[in-house]
């Protein structure tokens, strides 16, 4: 390149990353919306551990930002830290900025199988890691670290079932319907096992219709799911009743043969009877025998209730609302049976203390062999007495929610990881720890939408925020400023448009950015049709950009955020960079721009720039076409000029 042309190059980029926004049309060709180069980046290749390789190519393109994006554990895990060290430096001699794209493991601990708290804090260790991968990229501090907010299924949308049962939905629960998924998938709290429930209209015998909606269903499966543990509870406890009354029909069976033998006895003709009545005898042995088999059985159930209330107890207060429990704590029968309770388990050590003397001892006295077995007839009288406490309460229980919508789980559970990876990262880093960045996933995932994926960032902030005063012994004010500054959202705006295959409109997508705005750290740009994420450079499908990009204009440091152009579907199929396409869509003067800075010093290669000389274009074409046609190309000579002659024969 001459000199005169490099620098008028270098001039012309400067003031390209100089350029703001601009707010109004220059004409009736350009679009208003205009991002600066300098905020634009792109991924890295998601299928290999060779990242730096990936790198070097994105450098040479001239992309300013890159996202590190092994997404495989596997991959990610492989990368190795002499790469991540070298990287570093490549990264400081271009003056790059670096993000990373953490695997993509649900944050919540759900498998195909389910999920599991095990698996959860899998999940954590994970993201763990690769957040000190991160801050190894650049020391000087607060990468962002892209995470999926989800990789489960929450709900499947449908606008237009909704639209359709709208007025009888409102009619029946006296109430506007928002928004009302087609089928609902509940996770059971305790098991981790999951329930899908979908939308029905039922047919009623007396020929009416009934609308079973998901959240219909969820209530119903609560309800009755948490019946049977009580029935259950009730159906043992009936038994023990039977048992007893069986055990006082034998007792007095037995008693009536005692009392006619104390009459022999009484009167000197007991031998005579027993030799008569033999059987007697029998009867009596048996009737015992069968009493002591059901005190057995009784204990037992006894000790087996005693389990089931204790853990009835503990789903009530684990799972039901926090209102209904603050109200059931409050309930003057609690108070009484817990007094009573716990003084029974005060006489359950008591005993246990004098069994433990008995054990200590090498031999047992007859006298000893009685107090084990007085000992042992008190605890079951207070075993008794503890079951039939405990029952009363079964009324005045609370119903639990056994069953939770999925996306509301996650939410819980995400915020917990999100906030603990958060404040490993802080107290190893301090305030230069990478920036914890939630991704919205596709929409039928949890924290896809704005309202979701805000609120698992709030109880995760509130978290962290918890962590740092009670730990470091920080303000709350102070805590909740570095919440803010390292826990926040990544926008991915080609998850957010596949609304658009549940029925949602272009205002309704456009809307979603705005709820989420405030929390916005990172995004991603991407475009495709709402049916797919094809990852299309910008401009080449129907995502809203232009309205995205003016409501995330409306952000104070919006210049500081970085726009990854994710475009790996394209890159696929067209093999060719997306760059320059998402150049036309986001600076659509770029190509002018160029022309009028490097058209003094250029000469021959002004126009399209030095990679593609407009004048050989125009002479001979492009690819092999430009070549003559003796060496099998299209272009023949020109009418005039220095090439006119020379090449045929």
């Amino acid at each position: 390149m001459k000199k005169g042309t490099k620098k008028s190059w270098i001039r012309f980029l400067r003031n390209m990353n100089k350029m703001d926004f601009v707010k109004e049309y220059e004409n009736s060709m350009e679009p208003k919306y205009k991002l600066m180069p300098k905020q634009l980046g792109a991924p890295l290749t998601i299928q290999t551990a060779n990242q730096i390789e990936d790198m070097g190519k994105r450098l040479n393109e001239g992309i300013q930002n890159i996202e590190v994006s092994a997404i495989s554990p596997e991959i990610a895990e492989s990368i190795p830290k002499e790469h991540i060290e070298e990287m570093r430096r490549l990264a400081q001699l271009t003056e790059t900025k670096v993000s990373m794209h953490a695997p993509i493991v649900d944050p919540s601990g759900f498998t195909q199988q389910g999920w599991n708290e095990a698996h959860r804090k899998e999940a954590e260790s994970i993201f763990g890691h690769v957040v000190e991968k991160a801050h190894a990229l650049d020391k000087s501090g607060n990468v962002p670290v892209v995470i999926h907010g989800a990789n489960i299924v929450g709900a499947f949308w449908d606008k237009e079932l909704e639209e359709k049962y709208k007025k009888e939905l409102e009619k029946e629960y006296g109430k506007k319907v928002k928004e009302m998924p087609r089928i609902m998938l509940a996770v059971d709290q305790e098991k981790g096992q999951i329930v899908p429930l979908e939308f029905e209209v039922k047919e009623k015998i007396a020929g009416e219709k009934e609308i079973w909606t998901p959240e219909r269903k969820l209530r119903s499966l609560n309800e009755t799911q948490w019946d049977q543990e009580k029935i259950k509870i009730l159906a043992s406890l009936k038994e023990i009743a039977d048992l007893r009354e069986k055990q006082q029909e034998i007792t007095a069976k037995a008693d009536a043969i005692k009392t006619v033998l104390e009459e022999a006895k009484k009167t000197g003709v007991e031998k005579e009877f027993i030799e008569k009545h033999p059987e007697k005898i029998e009867e009596i042995q048996n009737l015992e025998w069968r009493k002591n088999q059901i005190a057995i059985h009784i204990n037992e159930l006894n000790e087996r209730l005693n389990s089931e209330l204790e853990d009835l107890y503990n789903k009530a207060v684990k799972f039901a609302p926090k209102e209904t429990i603050q109200r059931f704590l409050k309930h003057p029968e609690l108070k009484e049976t817990r007094k009573a309770l716990k003084q029974i388990d005060r006489d359950f050590e008591k005993i246990n203390k004098e069994f433990l003397k008995l054990t200590k001892k090498e031999r047992l006295t007859e006298k000893d062999e009685k107090k084990h077995e007085e000992l042992r007839e008190r605890q079951l009288q207070l075993l008794n007495r503890k079951v039939s406490l405990a029952s009363n309460l079964i009324s005045v229980m609370p119903t639990p929610e056994l069953f939770k919508p999925v996306n509301e789980f996650a939410i819980e559970k995400a915020s917990d990881t999100f906030a603990n990876i958060a404040f490993k990262a802080f107290k190893k880093f301090g305030e230069k720890a990478p920036i914890i960045a939630i991704e919205n996933s596709y929409p039928e995932m949890p924290l896809a939408r704005a309202e979701e994926l805000k609120k698992a960032i709030k109880k995760a902030r509130e978290k962290f925020v918890r962590k740092l005063v009670k730990e470091k012994k920080f303000s709350e004010d102070k805590a909740k400023r570095i919440a803010e500054k390292l826990i926040g959202a990544t926008w991915d705006v080609g998850h957010i448009n596949l609304l658009r295959k549940f029925g949602f409109k272009e205002e309704e997508i456009t809307e979603e950015t705005k709820k989420i705005l405030d929390f916005i750290k990172h995004v991603h740009l991407t475009d495709n049709f709402g049916l797919h994420d094809v990852h299309l450079p910008p401009g080449m499908g129907n995502v809203p950009i232009k309205k995205i990009i003016e409501t995330l204009k409306q952000k104070k440091d919006f210049d500081k955020i970085r726009h990854i152009i994710e475009a790996g579907g394209f890159v696929q199929h067209f093999k060719t960079s997306p760059y320059p396409y998402a150049l036309e869509t986001l600076y659509p003067e770029w190509t002018r721009m160029s022309e009028a800075a490097l058209a003094p010093a250029m000469g021959y290669f002004a126009g399209y720039g030095e990679f593609l000389p407009e004048t050989h274009f125009k002479l001979y074409g492009a690819g092999f076409s430009g070549l003559p046609s003796s060496l099998g190309g299209e272009a023949g000579a020109p009418e005039k000029g220095r090439l006119a002659s020379g090449y045929e024969r």
